[in-house]
């Protein structure tokens, strides 16, 4: 027997009450004596004998109805096979989860697997009596808000819902899944609380990851699961499951690598399968692919962007397994790059035309460039700019500083060139602090007889950087191929060190270093040892000047957000430098099946406005577009967003895979039921549940014993002589 109200039952201590009123109403007789008069004290001890027996038939009448009223309030529960028989049905509460991931899609001899679901969970919801309820739990819903989780007591209601409903595209795990489910049965006043599962048994969904390795009790042993596993046919898949845009530094004309992952999850090999890339609508590669059974392969592809700006595409193999074939990305070619030369006309007259030989034919237009003198670079307004070039910048005051700390936090690329007018304490204590640039050492000055007689060079430099990327032929081979290099000599250099973040890209050979970056939040710090000019190095007057300088402001440049990519059911963030922006513009964000909604900015600060999109419901390219009186109309941001790897592994979960997932979340064999097909599923339910609430049966016992108790003390009121 279960008591759906347990905590009343400490109020069988007033079945005491009765007890101790007989014990308070005791009295001790007191003997008098009368003449001898045997008959009479005959006649005494029979009637005493009456009353005694009376007294404790009201005794345990009155103390059985003070057990049976707390008992019914208690609301008591009979558990077993023949509660049925006694007339009374617990009320139930059910969640029914329906897995409506892309693997339903597959088919069996009943055909589509969530078709069949769609099917067996209306046959249990037609099981609703009154005062039933039920959820209906889509895996795709979970995560979402609780809006999503449909609770509804009318049985019609739910078959139009469940008619409308589609599979999906986002991985949930059956371990989230049962949490929220866990958490609506314990809201549930019902005695009988019951889980559905409807699966098609993926093993992914079964997985016990770390994060949930220990085992968790989600339910009480009250709580019975029922699980239909759709055996599907065998199911054989390949796909890309890993696309990563490799490329830091992207440029109209210039090739974009791709490296892709592509996993054979079948039990035969592919021969021969044809994987194409296509950009902007147009296949623009394609690559055979061979793989044995169960294995996989990485491969590098190359791209070439035909225009500025947002660029979107996917690669495509084909297979039985449509919901994974594509396998979306994007990446950003900068339409322009807005750059701010500060420094007098003789520190940047070799940067300026560096900046401009630096591009080819196709980017002449590339580099939007102004130059302000050091006089003027505290009325500059930073915002408008992508990357700002200090050229021998004497020191920074304190607004200045902080001015352009909060532009490279905010995304922005600084390149520093100290000279020799540089204040190196202003430096380390105004700017770097600011930044979280470790403190650098003034450079001991050379004469020019020094300068003739011995200098520093080049002795490491990191070809594996953005930077130089395409910029020598070999530079992606093995170090020991690494290309021969015109070093400058160096005179004088700051002494400066990469610290915890910092990330040392040329190395001289004193072992101090000539070109360091540091990152700071959002952006990104270029910091040169020496001078953009010939006072204490040959620098300008080398080959490698101009790439570098050119290289180095296209990827400070480049946001490390501009190739987003996302899995279905994940939220979006986006972060868009705005060019040109006035209050009443409006933005519109375009889901991959077309909707469009519109969407507002978090903040907008510095030129940088954050999106927070919501939560991606499918798999393709989300856009954000902007639309207004700015004179900006057009494409500002994508996002590549595809379903989850895991889904791709069709793989099913075995029977020890099983155990160990109910096991981890507190559910024993003896509470799951297996669920034959449809056409048996109502026997199979009504067979395993159980439970009738006996209250009103206590509270008839109650009843009872009230009008025996009263007959009998009436009774006994008659006998008692009239005084």
């Amino acid at each position: 027997m279960t008591f759906l109200n347990p905590f009343l039952l400490f109020g069988l201590m007033a079945a005491a009450i009765p007890l101790i009123i007989h014990l308070l109403n005791l009295r001790k007789l007191k003997t008098v004596e009368f003449s001898t008069l045997r008959f009479l004290k005959e006649l005494q001890r029979t009637k005493m004998r009456r009353v005694k027996i009376t007294q404790w038939i009201l005794l345990a009448l009155r103390t059985l109805m003070i057990i049976a009223l707390v008992f019914a309030f208690s609301r008591p529960a009979l558990r077993g096979s023949f509660a049925g028989d006694l007339g009374g049905r617990a009320k139930t509460s059910m969640v029914l989860l329906l897995d409506d991931s892309p693997s339903m899609t597959t088919r069996n001899s009943g055909g589509v697997l969530f078709d069949q679901t769609k099917r067996m969970s209306v046959t249990v919801l037609n099981l609703l009596k009154e005062g039933d309820e039920a959820f209906v739990l889509p895996l795709s819903s979970v995560g979402g808000t609780s809006a999503n989780i449909h609770g509804l007591r009318s049985t019609d209601q739910f078959t139009s819902m469940i008619d409308e409903m589609k599979s999906g595209e986002i991985h949930v795990t059956y371990r989230d899944a049962f949490g929220v489910a866990a958490r609506l049965l314990d809201e549930a006043k019902n005695l009988n609380k019951e889980v559905y599962l409807f699966t098609d048994g993926q093993a992914s969904h079964f997985a016990v990851d770390g994060e949930h390795g220990d085992s968790t009790d989600l339910f009480g042993n009250n709580v019975r699961v029922f699980m239909a596993n759709l055996d599907p046919e065998a199911r054989i898949n390949v796909a890309v499951t890993e696309l990563d845009v490799q490329s830091k530094i992207i440029t109209q004309g210039k090739p974009v690598f791709l490296e892709t992952t592509t996993r054979n999850f079948g039990t035969t090999a592919l021969t021969n399968g044809l994987m194409g890339v296509y950009m902007d609508g147009a296949r623009v590669a394609q690559q055979l692919v061979n793989l044995p059974a169960g294995g996989s392969s990485a491969s590098s592809l190359s791209i070439t962007p035909k225009h500025r700006g947002v660029v979107t595409g996917y690669t495509q193999l084909d297979d039985e397994f449509e919901p994974d074939n594509r396998r979306y990305f994007s990446f950003a070619a900068p339409e322009r790059v807005r750059v701010l030369l500060a420094g007098s006309g003789d520190d940047t007259r070799f940067a300026l035309p560096a900046l401009g030989a630096g591009q080819d034919s196709a980017q002449q237009s590339l580099l939007n460039i102004a130059t302000v003198p050091e006089q003027q670079f505290a009325a500059t307004d930073l915002s408008k700019f992508d990357v700002i070039v200090c050229c021998n910048v004497r020191d920074f005051s304190s607004g200045e500083s902080e001015r352009l700390a909060r532009f490279v936090k905010s995304g922005g690329g600084l390149i520093l060139f100290p000279g020799r007018d540089v204040i190196v304490d202003n430096y380390n204590t105004a700017l770097f602090r600011n930044l979280g640039i470790p403190r650098v050492q003034q450079p001991a000055q050379s004469s020019p007889v020094q300068q003739d007689q011995g200098f520093v060079s080049f002795d490491k430099i990191d070809l594996a950087h953005p930077v130089f990327s395409g910029l020598f032929e070999d530079s992606r081979k093995s170090a020991r191929q690494q290309p021969s290099v015109e070093s400058p000599r160096v005179f004088s250099s700051l002494k400066t060190t990469a610290g915890v973040t910092g990330n040392e890209i040329i190395r001289l050979s004193d072992g101090s270093a000539f070109l360091t970056e540091y990152p700071s939040d959002s952006g990104r710090v270029f910091l040169f040892s020496v001078d953009a000019g010939l006072v204490s190095s040959d620098f300008p007057t080398k080959g490698i000047f101009a790439p570098l300088l050119y290289r180095s402001i296209l990827y400070l440049a480049t946001d490390e957000n501009s190739n987003p990519s996302s899995i279905v059911g994940h939220d979006v963030t986006a972060r868009v430098r705005l060019r040109e922006y006035a209050g009443q513009d409006n933005f519109v964000l375009r889901a991959p099946s077309g909707i469009e909604e519109r969407i507002l900015p978090q903040r907008i600060g510095g030129g940088i406005a954050v999106f927070a999109m919501p939560r991606a419901m499918e798999s393709g390219i989300y856009e954000i577009r902007q639309d207004g009186s700015s004179g900006h109309n057009g494409l500002l941001f994508a996002a590549a967003v595809n379903i989850d790897p895991r889904e791709s592994d069709l793989r099913g979960a075995t029977g020890e895979e099983m155990e160990a997932f109910f096991t981890s979340i507190g559910v024993t064999p003896a509470q799951i039921t297996h669920l034959p097909s449809a056409q048996t599923i109502n026997a199979a339910v009504l067979e395993s549940r159980f439970g009738v609430e006996l209250w009103k049966y206590f509270v008839v016992l109650t009843l009872l014993c009230a009008i025996t108790e009263m007959l009998i003390s009436r009774a006994r009121s008659s006998d008692k002589p009239a005084s």
